[in-house]
């Protein structure tokens, strides 16, 4: 039976998140202790404890999970600690994790999902509780009369790591405007107490998400790691004794207060976690808050000033510089009205400070992405991305494409604008192919099969819309070898025994203008497309291929289901790689 799984997935915390009025035992002399009652004295302790840890203590890191990444950037562990889950759940990890692959996403399972992230890219890694049932042992009787012999005697408290795309909602359960509120000057006839009652809405609902995030981690492009943020996205739940220390720490300030010191402080009123563009404005101001003691103060100066290389901030699109002074109004706000920014994307940061105060500077936060371009993409391919066609098929389409491979073979490229007609003309310097045969099971034989471009597609195969452009296999070039000499591939009626079986590579290379579109100005082919698991330097490699070279089986074997599909293609940039497959067996 070994060790399986009990809970996975949303059903199960969707159980424990609700309200519900508990049960307990109640023992009598002669009361029968069946495994029904028994659990039900456990799920008693437990509940209570997780709903108390749930309400009080709240879901969070209590100590240590530090994220570290490989020392190659490729994967990421965690190292000892505790934290409790979106349901009062404790997670303890006794030891320092295994590594994992921060660029595949996975499910509330720990199974991967969906492909792998690609490019510079920021994926969120959480710790999930999780239990799991162990230490199989004879089972004298069973429930259901079956013939089952074994059960499991143990239920194990462990934990699962989970890699998810993008950033996790902000940790602040207090709003700095709600902070305003509540510290500002009562309402007449308010006390603080009522005004805090009404501020907060303090539910009993748990949050969307029950694991708990540990850091956000920034890709490199390549799948490693750029970038692990920690603090900026952990809640952490700070013991007694430390939060006794902060009260410590406040009563000294207000004994300065109360001592004749003014104390002021600068709060982030609006402007914060904006998203925009490299090199333009973000579309809301920065607007700030100087108070003292609760109360706003007027004609404060505050400077504005983005760290270096994050932009110009000033008071329109005709003053920006790399700071910007004004001073607050009657109610305490400033406001820098623009900042434009810088031309790198990812997290920019702007500061806001006053000369003194507690705290004298807040930093904003904006994510710059890349500016959006219509690029030309590849939409379509056929024969289409790891599909097999076999001359056994019934399917016509295939069928007639494989009578003709023999004769005048054809290769289909759906564009979504239309290409140069030189590029296309000359498809050898962006576009080359290549027909894969196993020797044995050490040796994959590669050959290169010539292109010629042949006009566009009067009714293409797919049917995509778009520009689709013919290149036929033939013509061989100098250096190259011709698949169809006499002999090279047997008739379409031979025994099964003596059937050719072949995986055909599809290369693009968009890079030095090689292959552009016809606007104005003319575009790079935003080529990027992983339909195939070779690498980089394999895929040099094999682009090199003129007459028959010989490969090691790790060719062969990277040539599977990637999980991508067109018309997804491209990453926002123009040039990358195109490459992709399809197999033959004739």
């Amino acid at each position: 039976m070994g060790t399986s799984i009990m809970d996975c997935g949303q059903e199960a915390s969707a159980l424990l998140a609700r309200l519900s009025t508990p049960s307990r035992n109640r023992y009598f002399y002669g009361k029968l202790l069946d495994a029904y009652h028994l659990e039900l004295e456990q799920r008693y302790g437990n509940g209570k404890r997780w709903l108390v840890n749930r309400l009080s203590l709240g879901t969070g890191v209590l100590c240590g999970l530090d994220v570290v990444a490989s020392a190659d950037g490729g994967r990421v562990r965690v190292s000892a600690g505790v934290a409790i889950d979106g349901l009062g759940r404790e997670i303890i990890v006794p030891q320092d994790s295994a590594g994992i692959d921060p660029a595949q996403p996975t499910d509330e399972c720990g199974r991967p999902e969906g492909p792998p992230v690609r490019g510079d890219e920021t994926v969120t890694l959480l710790i999930c509780y999780h239990e799991c049932e162990a230490e199989p042992v004879r089972a004298m009787v069973s429930e259901c009369g079956d013939e089952q012999e074994c059960e499991n005697g143990l239920v194990r408290e462990r934990y699962r790591l989970r890699i998810v795309r993008g950033e996790p909602a902000s940790p602040v359960i207090v709003t700095p405007e709600q902070c305003t509120t509540i510290f500002g000057q009562p309402p007449n006839g308010m006390s603080r107490r009522e005004v805090v009652c009404q501020t907060l809405d303090v539910r009993c609902d748990p949050p969307d998400e029950t694991c708990v995030p540990l850091a956000v981690i920034g890709l490199n492009g390549r799948g490693g790691v750029a970038t692990i943020r920690r603090c900026a996205f952990r809640r952490t739940l700070y013991s007694n004794a430390v939060l006794f220390d902060l009260i410590m720490c406040l009563a000294a300030r207000v004994d300065e207060c109360c001592g004749g010191l003014a104390v002021r402080s600068l709060m982030i009123v609006s402007g914060n976690n904006q998203g925009g563009t490299v090199g333009e404005p973000l579309a809301q101001p920065l607007v700030v808050r100087v108070v003292d003691g609760g109360a706003p103060v007027a004609n404060e100066p505050v400077t504005f000033e983005p760290l270096p290389g994050d932009g110009d901030v000033g008071a329109d699109a005709g003053s920006l510089g790399p700071s910007f002074t004004v001073n607050s109004d009657g109610g305490g706000l400033a406001t820098c009205p623009v900042w434009r920014l810088g031309p790198t994307p990812g997290a920019q940061r702007a500061t806001a400070r006053i000369a003194a105060g507690t705290p004298s500077l807040v930093t904003f936060v904006a994510k710059a992405g890349r500016a959006q371009v219509d690029l030309p993409v590849v939409r379509a391919i056929w024969p289409t991305n790891a599909v097999t066609l076999d001359a056994a098929s019934a399917d016509p389409i295939v069928r007639a494409w494989l009578e003709n491979f023999r004769a005048s073979p054809r290769l289909e490229v759906t564009f979504n604008h239309q290409m140069l007609a030189d590029h296309l003309q000359k498809p050898d310097g962006w576009l080359r192919a290549f027909l894969l045969r196993r020797q044995d099971e050490r040796v994959v034989e590669a050959r290169r099969m010539p292109l010629q471009y042949s006009g566009a597609a009067p009714s293409p195969i797919l049917g995509q819309a778009g520009f689709t452009e013919v290149f036929a296999f033939g013509g061989a070039a100098p250096g190259t070898t011709t698949l169809f000499a006499a002999g090279a591939v047997p008739s379409l009626t031979h025994a099964a025994a003596a059937r050719l079986e072949a995986r055909l590579l599809v290369l693009m290379r968009a890079e030095g203008g090689n292959i552009v579109d016809t606007g104005t100005p003319a575009r790079l082919l935003d080529a990027e497309f992983a339909g195939t698991r070779l690498t980089a330097v394999e895929r040099e490699a094999l682009w090199q291929v003129g007459a028959p070279q010989q490969f090691p089986p790790n060719v062969w074997a990277a040539l599977v289901d990637t999980g991508e599909r067109l018309p997804q293609s491209g990453d926002d940039a123009e040039g990358g790689q195109f490459h992709g497959w399809f197999a033959l067996v004739l």
